[in-house]
């Protein structure tokens, strides 16, 4: 694995899915729709904890080993042109 990427994930308003590495698409999927309510608790990175607010079906924890550098969150209204 190389030491350094970009990757950027996208959820369109029509449900399209897309993860790209380096620009280059890695992935495509197509959600059912996006999200019906608006979404509650913290956005949190490297870690995924053992409650209620867990993103993944699991027992326990999830602890990232590695190291995360430069994280960005952008937010764009559904009604807007997305970014590549």
């Amino acid at each position: 694995m190389r030491e350094k990427f970009d990757v950027t994930a996208l959820l369109e308003k029509n449900g399209q899915m897309t993860v790209k590495v380096d620009g280059n698409t890695f992935a495509t999927a197509k959600a059912p729709s996006v999200f019906t309510k608006p979404l509650v608790g913290n956005v949190r990175s490297g870690q995924d904890f053992d409650n209620e607010n867990k993103i993944g079906n699991y027992e326990g924890e999830f602890q990232f080993e590695g190291n995360l550098q430069n994280i960005s969150l952008e937010l764009i209204k559904a009604d807007q042109k997305s970014k590549s």
